[in-house]
Order: structure tokens, then C-alpha cells, then sequence
């Protein structure tokens, strides 16, 4: 692995890391189980569990209805995904964040989340 891979998989490492607890602190917050987080946002259980324990981030369209069940913003349950500025600079794409860039890859406009 070199050394740009090594990088990008632990910054990664620590954006998932970051949302996951973003994720689970919003659920606690609503004093929700995953069980009943589960039924009403149609995903699994366990889907929800390996994200909360930052084993993988879901596909933008589990995000959305992760946000959606708890009544937040996509980019609430993603703001905390705040990294140093090492990795703050490795993630600029010509002044844009990865994260709008990845949204306009997916199709959505970041101003509408």
C-alpha cells in the first residue's frame, strides 16, 4: 500500500468514525432503540449497528433516511465530520469539500440538504 493509500484510509478511518458517533448520539438523543430506529427508517438492525460502531459507512440514500427518521439535516448528521487540518487539506478538491463533491457525483445539490 503506498503511502496516498495509507492516508486516505485513515482519514477516512476518521470521518467515519466521527459521523457514526454523530449518528448514535442523535438517536439517544430522540431516546430511540435501534430496534424502533430500525423499523422506522426501514433499515436493519444491523446495518445500523455496524455503522454506529464505525465498521462502514451506508450509501447516501441510507444517510438520507437516517437523517430523515431523526428529523435532521443530511448535513447535520454529517457536520461533525470535522478532521485536523492535515486532513482538512487532503480532502480539498479545487476550494470544494470532498463532501460536496461527493454529493454532486450522487446528483444531489448540497443546498437543497
Amino acid at each position: 500500500m503506498n503511502e496516498l493509500e495509507k492516508k486516505s484510509k485513515s482519514i477516512c478511518k476518521v470521518m467515519l468514525s466521527q459521523c457514526a458517533e454523530k449518528l448514535k448520539n442523535a438517536r439517544n438523543d430522540k431516546n430511540m432503540s435501534i430496534r424502533t430506529f430500525s423499523e422506522l427508517s426501514g433499515v436493519s438492525t444491523a446495518v445500523i449497528s455496524d455503522f454506529e460502531n464505525a465498521k462502514y459507512l451506508p450509501k447516501m440514500d441510507i444517510l438520507v433516511r437516517f437523517a430523515l427518521t431523526l428529523d435532521i439535516s443530511v448535513n447535520e448528521l454529517l457536520s461533525t465530520m470535522k478532521p485536523d487540518d492535515e486532513v482538512e487539506e487532503a480532502v480539498k478538491v479545487e476550494g470544494n469539500s470532498l463532501l460536496k463533491t461527493l454529493f454532486i457525483a450522487h446528483g444531489i445539490d448540497d443546498k437543497d440538504i
